[in-house]
């Protein structure tokens, strides 16, 4: 079946679907971030420190879009998922030189813009 042809139940739970896997991966950043504070330099469990406040941000955001997404309330789903990318860029750009979290935010965005992209086909 193609996307195209789904009903808009069918691409609503995809949708839903999209954010939970989005959540997942946000609870999996979240504990990596705890493991890789053990042991290191202050700066560094700062900038882990902000990173996991704009995580805390960020799933707070994912709830709220997928709360949305339940009300059918479309763009406040598509704030809540730009808000928690942000929020993961931010993470991202707090580190100076090389980053031990980019590709868990990359992730970690790639599974926002997915939700996105199909919460934009489910308002159709």
């Amino acid at each position: 079946m193609l996307l195209g042809s789904a009903n808009a139940a069918d691409v609503h739970s995809l949708a839903k679907s999209a954010l939970g896997a989005t959540t997942l991966q946000g609870g999996e950043v979240t504990k990596k971030m705890a493991e890789l504070m053990m042991g290191k330099a202050a700066d560094v469990v700062q900038t882990l420190t902000d990173c996991s406040q704009n995580y805390n941000v960020a799933m707070d955001k994912i709830k709220f879009a997928t709360a949305a997404l339940e009300a059918k309330v479309f763009n406040d789903v598509k704030v809540g998922i730009t808000t928690a990318m942000t929020e993961a860029q931010s993470c991202e750009d707090g580190f100076k030189g090389a980053s031990p979290m980019t590709a868990d935010n990359t992730k970690f965005s790639q599974l926002c813009s997915i939700s996105l992209s199909i919460a934009e086909l489910a308002k159709n």
